[in-house]
């Protein structure tokens, strides 16, 4: 794969998601490394005109929250009404549920995602660490979220999440 920059649109003017790059960035931010996504997030609502923007949505509940762990174990908990997760309520959910969704990043730079209740299942993710605050589209975009790009299996993305830390959401210890 080329490590050059590249930049995959997700519609709006002046937005572009640095979708495939191992080696740059632009000055809007650049590809996470795997210690960038560890840590308690929440789903931020991207405006309409950017989430038409999205082929797919396999997970139309509007309110979703994730614990991303150090040790690859990784929970979420999707809800259509918003709750006030901290870090401690998020690892007591983990506790109460079986681990099922592991990930880690691939050679290039991808976090893939799998389940070990539905073998040969995987989810690829191009996922940038935002430096800056900026808006495109209507949404506002901060230092520090991720925003998540799903592959199609083709190198297309299909669907974006933006995720943003919970109070209190770094420090994460390597296990729930």
């Amino acid at each position: 794969m080329n490590t050059s920059l590249r930049f995959l649109s997700i519609g709006c003017a002046g937005f572009l998601l640095l979708a495939a790059s191992r080696t740059g960035a632009d000055e809007r931010g650049g590809f996470a490394k795997p210690g960038d996504v560890v840590g308690y997030w929440q789903m931020i609502p991207m405006s309409a005109e950017l989430t038409a923007k999205n082929v797919e949505n396999p997970w139309p509940l509007p309110h979703q929250y994730f614990a991303i762990y150090a040790n690859g174990e990784m929970f979420s908990h999707m809800s259509t009404h918003a709750t006030d997760h901290t870090s401690a309520s998020l690892d007591q959910l983990h506790a109460t549920f079986p681990n099922a969704v592991r990930y880690a990043f691939d050679a290039d730079g991808f976090m893939v995602v799998t389940y070990s209740d539905r073998p040969g299942e995987r989810e690829r993710w191009g996922v940038n660490l935002l430096a800056q605050d900026f808006t495109s589209g209507g949404t506002e975009f901060k230092a520090g979220d991720l925003l998540m790009s799903l592959d199609d299996g083709r190198g297309n993305p299909v669907y974006r999440r933006l995720l943003r830390r919970l109070p209190g959401g770094q420090g994460i210890s390597s296990t729930p």
